[in-house]
């Protein structure tokens, strides 16, 4: 009597180890599942992103900020601001979230900094370059100290990246004109 006993246990004690693989198994399944759902969800979204800041009518506005001149952070606004030309605020706002976006991404690591230099690379140290003092100067001004800072700490992320890499940082004197900037050499 005591073997069938004995062997009561036994058979209980693989059947509960038999049963916690199985269920360990089909947890570690499902995690897998979600990581590449999550995955994918992100590339989808990443390729939405790409998109957008690759389509005509945003290169041709980016194109058209670097030609933008001013004395100052008043002349800027005047010229460029909510105010007396909303069309180009409006664009250009979404171009400066779209930028601040890509940092909070790179910033919650959902996207490489590597990744993040391919798309963007040198035209992020041109654009930032371009509008680092208006930006310094509306957070002051607005009272919004974290304002754009995904996108400041992209730079520097990039910058640190590019040195790392050996990639050419340099930004040229004129923005939007080759012809002057090789003139220049």
């Amino acid at each position: 009597m005591a073997s069938f006993e004995f062997l009561a246990i036994i058979f209980t004690g693989l059947g509960l180890t038999a049963s916690i693989v199985y269920y360990a198994n089909i947890l570690r399944n499902a995690n897998e599942n979600q990581r590449i759902q999550q995955e994918t969800r992100n590339a989808q979204f990443f390729m939405q992103f790409v998109k957008e800041i690759h389509s005509a009518d945003f290169l041709s506005f980016w194109v058209q900020m670097l030609r933008w001149e001013w004395e100052d952070f008043e002349d800027f606004e005047r010229k460029y601001g909510s105010v007396d030309n909303p069309e180009d605020f409006a664009k250009r706002y979404s171009f400066w979230s779209i930028m601040n976006d890509l940092g909070w991404l790179v910033e919650k690591g959902m996207v490489g900094i590597d990744d993040a230099n391919a798309i963007v690379g040198q035209s992020l140290f041109w654009t930032w370059t371009k509008f680092e003092s208006i930006i310094h100067e509306h957070r002051k001004i607005y009272n919004m100290p974290d304002a754009f800072m995904y996108w400041e700490n992209l730079y520097h992320k990039a910058e640190e990246y590019r040195k790392q890499k050996g990639i050419l940082m340099e930004v040229p004197e004129y923005f939007d004109d080759y012809l002057s900037t090789l003139s220049n050499r």
